[in-house]
């Protein structure tokens, strides 16, 4: 994920999402019949990654949103490494 924080990750628009009631979302690929459950705080990132986010932005907003309750010191890693595992996944799409 060398150039992760460079660039302003998007949803691939044919992945399909389904919200369950705890709060995880499904991932789906109808192209490959690839699927994937996103943690909450996952399906949060998810959420930002529109296109007009970057890492630093998707940290900063999650940071300012106090009910969340993500510790600022590991959160930068945590999503990095959530939008480093979706890139590798093929669910996110270059800018």
């Amino acid at each position: 994920m060398n150039n992760m924080h460079m660039h302003k990750p998007q949803r691939d628009p044919t992945i399909k999402t389904s919200l369950l009631p705890d709060g995880h979302v499904v991932l789906v690929s109808s192209q490959t019949d690839w699927a994937h459950t996103l943690s909450p705080m996952g399906a949060v990132i998810w959420e930002f990654c529109d296109g007009t986010n970057s890492v630093e932005d998707i940290v900063s907003i999650m940071q300012s949103m106090p009910e969340l309750g993500y510790s600022s010191q590991s959160l930068q890693q945590e999503v990095s490494e959530l939008l480093e595992n979706l890139e590798q996944a093929g669910v996110l799409q270059e800018e």
